[in-house]
């Protein structure tokens, strides 16, 4: 005896039936929806545009090219080719720098607050207002301030 098993039978009509516990949105609901989805669209557009910019200069042979252009007509592999060869040996130690570096201050940081912020979390913690002061004040300095700043001096390019 072969035994089929009856499948309900389900209608177009069901399927796409309205959902009576749905919550129905307000025209501030979907106005407040379509802005967001806008500005969402404007900063991908943002973020896009500028990065095929980047692409297409890697893949173009001009160095101080001044056209902005999202992709370059002729295509050459020439600056590819010279970043991935025996010859760029500075470029591969100045990459193995930054790879060094960010690893061992990533470390670090995380290391320093984790073990700070247990002690830091109690109100009794002496001194806890002048080592949080001192931690939130660091985060609104870039690390780059200074070199960016040794730059400008070496240009003459004070006041």
């Amino acid at each position: 005896m072969n035994k089929t098993i009856d499948q309900p039978n389900i209608t177009k009509r069901r399927l796409f039936k309205k959902n009576p516990n749905k919550i129905k949105e307000t025209l501030s609901d979907r106005i407040i929806h379509a802005v967001s989805v806008t500005l969402l669209i404007f900063f991908v557009i943002l973020i896009v545009f500028p990065l095929l910019n980047y692409f297409s200069l890697a893949f173009n042979n001009y160095a101080f090219n001044d056209k902005i252009v999202l992709w370059s007509a002729k295509l050459d592999l020439a600056p590819i080719k010279y970043v991935f060869s025996a010859n760029s040996k500075e470029f591969w130690r100045a990459f193995l720098n930054s790879v060094i570096i960010t690893l061992i201050v990533t470390f670090v940081s995380n290391l320093v607050e984790a073990m700070a912020a247990y002690p830091l979390s109690k109100k009794n913690c002496p001194f806890r207002s002048g080592i949080l002061m001192f931690f939130i004040i660091t985060m609104l300095f870039s690390a780059g301030v200074v070199p960016i700043y040794l730059l400008m001096r070496s240009f003459n390019l004070l006041n």
